[in-house]
């Protein structure tokens, strides 16, 4: 977080739990796709479960096969 902790909904209010403040490059959108080589990973956002929670999806292929 930008804040170093103190925004989070839960932990925001315990300053044992800040860190240094860090910067992003870019906000995640769903189906936002990250490219590492010739591997791309797909953000999926995951409602139900803690907020800000992402899931990362990518195909695998293995001896030449992908699901």
């Amino acid at each position: 977080m930008l804040d170093g902790g103190k925004s989070h909904f839960h932990y925001g209010k315990d300053e044992a739990c800040y860190y240094p403040p860090t910067t992003i490059d870019r906000v995640l959108r769903e189906g936002d796709v990250i490219r590492l080589g010739e591997i791309a990973v797909t953000a999926l956002n995951m409602g139900g479960h803690t907020r800000g929670n992402t899931t990362f999806v990518l195909d695998v292929v293995e001896d030449a096969k992908s699901p």
